[in-house]
């Protein structure tokens, strides 16, 4: 209010967000002007996982990464599923630019 916002922006990692929401629904008139996002850490781990997980989902894009030596075998599910994140952006990047 001291600044002239009418609403009070919280951007927190996957943590913080999954406390502070609770709390929203819990108390939703003590806190009707708070919006809360997810960082853009996660936000960009999330998307990667759903490129590489569900729009390359299947055998192709796995055996690429594993025939081209990008990922081995133990790292190929973080990979898929976003949560090596800098690996998985590597990979992506990498592939794209083969196939371009």
């Amino acid at each position: 209010m001291e600044v002239g916002q009418e609403y009070i922006l919280n951007t927190f990692d996957l943590g913080g967000c999954m406390k502070a929401l609770p709390l929203i629904w819990k108390f939703p008139e003590e806190y009707e002007k708070h919006v809360v996002t997810p960082g853009p850490f996660h936000t960009g781990m999330n998307y990667m996982g759903m490129l590489t997980g569900h729009k390359c989902k299947g055998p192709g894009y796995a055996e690429i990464l594993i025939e081209a030596e990008l990922v081995t075998s133990g790292c190929l599910v973080g990979v898929l599923k976003g949560k090596a994140y800098a690996k998985a952006l590597f990979c992506l990047k990498v592939v794209s630019e083969v196939m371009e």
